[in-house]
C-alpha cells in the first residue's frame, strides 16, 4: 500500500503543477490496461476523488475482446462509484477516409471523443495514463522515423485538444513496473490487450525489443534519460517559440514575411515554417519538406515548392505564401455572385457575410470586416475577383488609384493578389475585400443605416498589424513593458517627492492613459490639472506650432510634474515649461512614457521617462494617428515601408 500513497502524492503534485482546474468535472481515458486502472485508483484517492468522470473508447476493433474491456471498464466505474461514458467509434472507416494508418486514425478518434464527452459535461480537462516509458518509446519512434528538436519532446505534459480542453498526463513520470507493483500489492485488476504483444505495431516492437535490448546495455536508468531528452527538447523549442513571438510572427497568416525568416538563427527558421505550415496542412509535414521550403528563401521569386500534393508554396520577393494547388492553377476569371440583400455567399474557396446593424459600431481593428454606411450604397452588390483597370477612391486617400497600384503599395504577395474580390455596387468598388475601403462608403457622425462586410479567408494584413486610420501599424512595445515603465517612473517620483505633493499636469489628450496608470501607481499625495497643448495636427509629423487651448491652472508654489505621452522635437514641453516657470510654480519636471532624444529640437530635461526610442511615429495607450489608435492597449510603430 506504501507504494500507492506514495504514487497518490505524485499524482497529486503533477496534476497541480499542470493546472488541473479547482472545480468542473475530470475526465479519465481509461482503456482498461494496467496504466488507465492505475490511474483510476489513484484519482480515487486524490482530492479530485468526487468529480471524476471515466471515458472508455471502444475503437470497433477486436471484435469480442473489445467489448469485454468497455465492460470491464464500465463495471469497474460502478464499483467504485464513478459516472462513465463508453463511446463507440469506426476506426476502419477513418483510416480509409483519410488515408492513415490504423493507429494514427484511432488515436485521433480517441481524442476527439474524449474532446467531446468533456464537452459534454462541461469538464475543462482530460486526464491520461501516459507513463515514462510511453515517453521513451515516442522518443525513440521519432528519432526512428526522422525527426527535428521539436519531434524530440515525445508526449507533452499538457496541450489543448480544443479551444478550451487541456489535455494533461499526470503519470509521465512514473514507470510501467511502479504502478505494476502498486496494482499488485492492492489487487487492482485490469484487462490485457492481446494486439499490444503484435509487433507488426511499431510501437510493440519498440516496446517489446528495443528498449530492452537499450536497457540491458545501459541501465533502468536509460528510460528516464529518454525522458529527460524530450523535457530538454520541450525547454528548447519554447525558447525558439518565445524569440519568434518577440518578432511579432504570426502563422496563421497565408503570407509568411521572409525578412523575418531571414534574421532568425537556421533552427529558428525551420521551427517557424513548420509551426506555419501545421496551422494550415492537415497532413504530416516531414524534416524533408521543412528543409526545402526554408530552402526555398534563396530561390528566385516565382518559385514553387511541392508540400504535400495539395499545398504548394510559392515565392515572393518579400514573402513565402501558402496556396491550394487548384487555385493556383484556377482560372481567376471566377463567376461574379450577385448579392441582392444581406446574407451569407460562398464560391468554392471564400465567403462573404453582408449584415444590417442597429447603433454605431465600435469597430475593431480587423481588416477582414468593413464597416459600411447603408445609405450610401445600393443593392444590388455584386462580390467578384477585381480586374484590370479596376479603381477606387480610398478612405482618406489623396483620390482615385487603381486597385492593383493599390494592393502594390500594401505589399500583397504576387501569388495571391488575383485572388483578392471586391465588393462593388452600380457606382463602383465599394470594399476591396481586406484591404481598402470606398471613401464613399465610409461612416460618418451623420450615418444612421449601418452595414458589416465579412470576408473569410482573409489574405489580407496579417493578425499581428493593425489598421489605423490610412496606415498600417505591428507591434512595438507590449502591454506588460508599458507596465514594468509606468511602474519603475512611480517608484522614482514616490522616492524624490517623498513627504511632499505633487501636482501632476497632464496634456491631453495623448498623456490621459498614461497619467490614470501613473496615478495609481504613486503613493505620495498628489493633485492632477489637465491642459490642451499639442504641436501635431492629423500627420505624423510636427507642425512647428503649439497649440495651446486653454490658460495654466493656479500653480503658484506647486511642485508640478508635467504629464506627457512622448516627448520628440520638444517644442511643446519647452513652450509648457517656461509656462508654468512664469506661473510661480516652486519646481517643475517632466514625465514621458516614451522620448525621441534623436530628434529633440529644443533643450527639454525630460526627468522622468519610461523609454527612448528612434524617430518611429507609434500610435496605441493613449497615442494617437488623426485621433484614431489611442484604445489599443500596446504600442504600435508605423509600418514605414507602406506607402499610404
Amino acid at each position: 500500500m506504501s507504494t500507492a500513497h506514495s504514487l497518490v502524492d505524485r499524482l497529486i503534485a503533477a496534476a497541480e503543477s499542470l493546472d488541473l482546474p479547482a472545480s468542473g468535472p475530470v475526465c479519465l481515458a481509461v482503456s482498461g490496461g494496467l496504466d488507465s486502472v492505475a490511474l483510476l485508483h489513484l484519482f480515487k484517492q486524490s482530492p479530485w476523488q468526487h468529480r471524476l468522470h471515466v471515458v472508455h473508447v471502444h475503437h470497433g476493433l477486436r471484435g469480442a475482446d473489445a467489448d469485454a474491456d468497455a465492460t470491464f471498464v464500465e463495471g469497474l466505474a460502478t464499483t467504485l462509484g464513478v459516472p462513465s461514458t463508453i463511446r463507440i467509434v469506426n476506426t476502419l472507416e477513418r483510416a480509409q477516409r483519410d488515408k492513415l494508418g490504423i493507429e494514427a486514425a484511432a488515436r485521433a478518434l480517441r481524442y476527439e471523443a474524449l474532446a467531446d464527452v468533456a464537452h459534454g459535461i462541461s469538464s475543462l480537462v482530460v486526464a491520461t495514463a501516459h507513463t515514462v516509458n510511453d515517453q521513451a518509446e515516442t522518443v525513440l519512434m521519432r528519432i526512428l522515423r526522422g525527426t527535428g528538436v521539436d519531434g524530440l519532446q515525445g508526449i507533452r505534459r499538457r496541450r489543448l485538444i480544443t479551444d478550451t480542453i487541456a489535455c494533461i498526463r499526470p503519470l509521465l513520470d512514473v514507470t510501467r513496473t511502479e504502478l505494476l507493483d502498486a496494482a499488485v500489492a492492492c489487487g487492482w485488476s485490469w484487462r490485457e490487450d492481446s494486439s499490444n504483444v503484435d509487433v507488426y505495431f511499431r510501437r510493440n516492437a519498440i516496446r517489446h525489443h528495443v528498449l530492452p535490448s537499450l536497457v540491458e546495455f545501459g541501465g533502468t536508468a536509460t528510460i528516464h534519460h529518454l525522458a529527460r531528452l524530450a523535457d530538454a527538447a520541450a525547454d528548447a523549442t519554447n525558447i525558439v517559440t518565445a524569440f519568434i513571438g518577440d518578432h511579432g510572427v504570426d502563422t496563421t497568416s497565408l503570407a509568411l514575411a521572409t525578412e523575418v525568416l531571414t534574421i532568425l538563427p537556421e533552427y529558428a527558421q525551420r521551427t517557424l515554417i513548420r509551426a506555419w505550415l501545421r496551422t494550415h496542412v492537415q497532413s504530416n509535414v516531414d524534416h524533408t519538406t521543412i528543409q526545402r521550403v526554408a530552402a526555398a528563401l534563396h530561390k528566385q521569386p516565382g518559385s514553387q515548392i511541392d508540400v504535400d500534393g495539395q499545398f504548394i508554396v510559392v515565392v515572393d520577393r518579400a514573402f513565402l505564401t501558402l496556396v491550394q494547388r487548384n487555385e493556383a492553377t484556377a482560372d481567376v476569371a471566377a463567376s461574379d455572385t450577385v448579392i441582392p440583400d444581406v446574407g451569407t455567399y460562398e464560391t468554392q474557396n471564400s465567403s462573404l457575410v453582408v449584415q444590417r446593424i442597429v447603433g454605431y459600431p465600435q469597430p475593431p481593428y480587423n481588416p477582414a470586416t468593413a464597416y459600411v454606411d447603408a445609405a450610401k450604397v445600393a443593392f444590388p452588390l455584386t462580390w467578384r475577383r477585381w480586374n484590370d483597370g479596376d479603381s477606387m477612391h480610398v478612405l482618406n486617400g489623396p483620390g482615385t488609384q487603381l486597385v492593383s497600384d493599390i494592393l502594390t503599395n500594401a505589399k500583397v504577395p504576387p501569388s495571391i493578389r488575383r485572388s483578392v474580390r471586391v465588393v462593388s455596387d452600380a457606382h463602383g468598388i465599394i470594399w476591396l475585400c481586406g484591404y481598402r475601403l470606398a471613401h464613399r462608403a465610409r461612416c460618418t457622425e451623420h450615418t444612421t443605416s449601418f452595414l458589416t462586410l465579412q470576408c473569410s479567408p482573409s489574405m489580407s494584413l496579417p493578425t499581428n498589424v493593425v489598421r489605423v486610420f490610412d496606415r498600417t501599424f505591428s507591434p512595438f512595445i507590449s502591454r506588460e513593458e508599458i507596465d514594468a515603465m509606468v511602474f519603475s517612473i512611480a517608484q522614482r517620483l514616490n522616492h524624490d517627492y517623498a513627504n511632499q505633493e505633487i501636482t501632476f499636469l497632464v496634456v491631453l489628450n495623448g498623456a490621459m492613459v498614461f497619467a490614470s496608470d501613473l496615478a495609481r501607481r504613486v503613493t505620495v499625495p498628489c493633485r492632477f490639472e489637465t491642459i490642451r497643448a499639442s504641436s501635431y495636427g492629423n500627420g505624423m509629423t510636427t507642425s512647428g506650432t503649439v497649440h495651446v487651448d486653454q490658460p495654466l491652472p493656479s500653480l503658484a508654489g506647486r511642485n508640478v510634474v508635467i504629464v506627457e505621452d512622448i516627448v520628440d522635437s520638444g517644442l511643446t514641453m519647452e513652450r509648457l515649461v517656461r509656462d508654468v516657470q512664469a506661473s510661480g510654480a516652486q519646481s517643475v519636471a517632466i514625465a514621458a512614457l516614451l522620448s525621441k532624444p534623436d530628434v529633440h529640437q529644443y533643450r527639454v530635461d525630460v526627468t522622468y521617462v519610461g523609454r527612448e526610442i528612434g524617430n518611429d511615429f507609434v500610435v496605441g495607450y493613449g497615442l494617437d494617428y488623426a485621433g484614431y489608435g489611442r484604445e489599443l492597449d500596446a504600442i504600435w510603430v508605423v509600418c514605414n515601408t507602406e506607402t499610404a
